[in-house]
This record gives C-alpha cells, sequence and structure tokens, in this order.
C-alpha cells in the first residue's frame, strides 16, 4: 500500500506551529503599534511647542487657549493642529501670569513613554487653565497614560 499524502497527525502539527507563528506575530505587531502612538504624540507635542515658542517670540505672550489660536493667528506658526491618537486627548494649559504652558497627552497607552517628555511628579494646573478635549480637572503628569511637555519643571508656576 504506496499512498501519497499527509497524515492527520502531521496536518494538525503544521497548522498548530502555523498558529504559533500568528500569535507571535501579532503580539510583536502590537507592541510596535503601541511605540507608534508614543512617537506621534511626541512628535505632536514637540510640533505644538515650536509652534508656541515662535508665536511667544513674535508676540511676548502665549496664547490663552486653544480656542484663541485662530483669533491669535497661531496658524502662521502651525498649520493644523495635530490630531490625537485614538483614546488620546491633546491639552494645553497656561499659567495665571501668562508666562508658562503645560502641553500634555492623556489617554496614551500605558508603558509607552514618548522620548523627550518630562513624566515626573509634575501634577498642574486647574481644569479653568486648560483647553482641548474636554476639560479633566488637574492634570498628573506621572501617571503612565499621561505624558507632558512644558516650560517650567514646577508645578507652582500654576499654582491659583
Amino acid at each position: 500500500m504506496n499512498k501519497k499524502g499527509f497524515t492527520l497527525v502531521e496536518l494538525l502539527v503544521v497548522i498548530a506551529i502555523i498558529g504559533l507563528l500568528s500569535t507571535i506575530a501579532v503580539v510583536s505587531l502590537s507592541g510596535a503599534r503601541n511605540k507608534a502612538v508614543g512617537t506621534k504624540v511626541a512628535a505632536d507635542l514637540r510640533t505644538v511647542q515650536s509652534a508656541l515658542e515662535a508665536y511667544a517670540a513674535d508676540n511676548t505672550n502665549y496664547p490663552t487657549s486653544t480656542v484663541a489660536w485662530a483669533s491669535t493667528n497661531i496658524a502662521n506658526y502651525m498649520p493644523n493642529m495635530p490630531t490625537a491618537p485614538t483614546g488620546a486627548t491633546y491639552l494645553y494649559c497656561l499659567s495665571a501670569n501668562g508666562q508658562y504652558y503645560l502641553l500634555a497627552a492623556t489617554g496614551v497607552t500605558a508603558g509607552v513613554e514618548p522620548a523627550g517628555l518630562n513624566q515626573t511628579s509634575f501634577t498642574a494646573p486647574a481644569a479653568n487653565r486648560c483647553s482641548g478635549g474636554g476639560q479633566p480637572g488637574a492634570i498628573n503628569c506621572s501617571l503612565d497614560t499621561v505624558y507632558c511637555m512644558s516650560n517650567t519643571t514646577t508645578a507652582a508656576a500654576f499654582a491659583s
């Protein structure tokens, strides 16, 4: 008896190996996706920071809110406000004296730390000083899902 073909056991082994390789690929791509989101967040916050600094250099102050950006011609420095990745929100906060700002990305995937963002125990400011996606209350930059960029390292700058 000379049958040509594969046995059931051989086919099941091949299917199991393919399933294992697929699982490994999906897990690897998930980590790469999270890293890409972190990189986008860092790039977006740097873009906004550059526009704010250029605006302040020309106008000796920072815009009061993202709502005011259209009327303050910040579009000359940044034509389009970056769009946050799915699940994330970008916020812009200004100190009471107008000298300090805080850019924050909330809702970023935990464990993804974009390079160059100061993730410290900085907690500031109150919700009435922030604009962007909603009014979340104080922003805690030490959380794993919040990344911040500021022109100051002290929360006292945002004290009421």
